[in-house]
């Protein structure tokens, strides 16, 4: 991130401190501080996160200032959406809750501040036009910039957590579906699409959408992030062949420095995304496809605005089904206890709370070790998701979970041939 970024970027929404998460609290923050200090003496880690208290305590005294005039702002049923925008998965997650939300229950003139330098990509806000008011200029961003932190006028997306207990992410989705019957809010076209789609299909060498699957999945060298959100390309080289074996046109992005595969070159092709123009190519294409074949973060956003079915591996942590349309799919990772020697059963991982935290010391407090889908597990998947194999007894998802746990109430289902191969996860044991 470079240093204009970090300075003129809005405050976290939500705070990780390392065990768990929370909204956004400046007094949090400095008790944490003061903990770190105690620790660890002071250190350029420190300093930095000195920095962050300045500029945020900064912030709060503005928005003391502002009061007036965020007060016309609440009086007139505006309010502004406070969103991480710099990480897609988030991103796209978030406003599309919140707007739905609105849509269900609420009823504000959202505003917004969405200069470019803030985005992720500089197109998905455009989409949501007709249901927000988006303010691109950097200069009134500047000058309502108080108003994204004030407490009474901000809109964050703190209900719709993935790991906050009993969010509202997987329910808001559900709501919506039974009210509009639909899950997008809109077509998602974009100017010169057309165009823009003849020119893909010219890249990749093909003439129709409906023989390419897209595949994204996280190594190590996708990000600096915990291992748990990892797992091995070599673990999907079954299913690709047999892809190509079918006729597909496989289309893998994949990060600079991620293993390449050796499949035939005819029918696979990597891609990294190098600028808007790629982006924007990446969301036409995954849009048009056959499937999409991925890993949960980054693209899986794409999900809520898109109708293409989703193929979601590795899917870690459980605490919502990240997916929500009828023709998605789940495959989970494993959970193994090395003292118990045994994978645990659903019931056991909510007991434990790892459904929420997945980090390296809860995983090391516990002797557990987080096992990923293995080479028959996503051939399995495949083949169901589209429609070579079928089942005679669809299990429902319910009945693995609480009542009224967030993942239950996605239409998105695991995959049953998961659930046949891994009987034991879904039976208490």
């Amino acid at each position: 991130m470079s240093l204009f970024f970090k300075i003129f970027k809005p405050a976290s929404p939500i705070h990780w401190n390392g065990k768990t998460i929370s909204e956004y609290s400046l007094l949090a923050k400095y008790k944490e501080f003061f903990e770190y200090i105690y620790r660890s003496n002071f250190s350029k880690e420190s300093a930095y996160r000195l920095l962050i208290l300045i500029k945020e305590t900064l912030i709060n005294i503005l928005i003391f200032i502002y009061l007036p005039i965020s007060f016309l702002f609440y009086f007139f049923n505006y309010r502004f959406l406070w969103i991480n925008t710099w990480q897609l998965g988030a991103y796209l997650q978030q406003i599309d809750s919140i707007v739905k939300e609105n849509i269900l229950d609420k009823n504000y003139k959202l505003i917004f501040l969405c200069p470019k330098f803030l985005l992720v990509n500089n197109f998905v806000h455009k989409l949501y036009k007709k249901k927000i008011m988006t303010i691109e200029n950097f200069f009134l961003y500047l000058l309502f910039y108080p108003c994204i932190h004030t407490w009474f006028i901000k809109k964050t997306s703190w209900d719709f957590e993935t790991v906050k207990k009993n969010n509202k992410f997987n329910l808001i989705n559900y709501r919506f579906k039974k009210k509009f019957n639909k899950y997008q809010l809109f077509n998602s076209n974009f100017e010169n699409e057309l165009e823009i789609k003849k020119n893909i299909l010219n890249k990749i060498g093909i003439k129709k959408f409906d023989k390419v699957i897209v595949v994204q999945q996280r190594d190590e060298f996708f990000y600096k992030s915990p291992n748990t959100r990892n797992s091995n390309i070599q673990n999907l080289n079954k299913a690709l062949k047999y892809l190509i074996k079918k006729g597909y046109k496989i289309i893998r992005y994949k990060s600079m420095n991620s293993k390449s595969l050796s499949l035939n070159k005819k029918f696979y092709k990597e891609l990294t995304i190098r600028d808007e123009k790629d982006k924007l190519e990446q969301l036409i294409m995954i849009k048009n496809c056959r499937l999409v074949i991925c890993y949960q973060g980054g693209i899986l956003g794409y999900d809520y605005i898109c109708k293409t079915p989703f193929l979601l591996i590795n899917a870690i942590p459980i605490n919502i089904n990240a997916l929500i349309k009828q023709n998605d799919m789940v495959l989970l990772k494993k959970y193994f206890s090395i003292k118990l020697k045994k994978f645990l059963d659903i019931s056991k991982v909510i007991k434990m709370n790892l459904h929420l935290y997945n980090d390296a010391h809860t995983l090391k407090r516990n002797d557990i070790k987080i096992i990923e889908n293995n080479s028959s597990e996503i051939i399995m998947g495949v083949k169901e998701i589209l429609g070579e194999q079928k089942f005679k007894n669809v299990s429902k998802i319910k009945k693995f979970f609480p009542e009224k746990f967030p993942f239950t109430y996605s239409d998105a289902l695991i995959c049953n041939s998961f659930i046949k191969k891994n009987p034991k996860i879904f039976i208490k044991n």
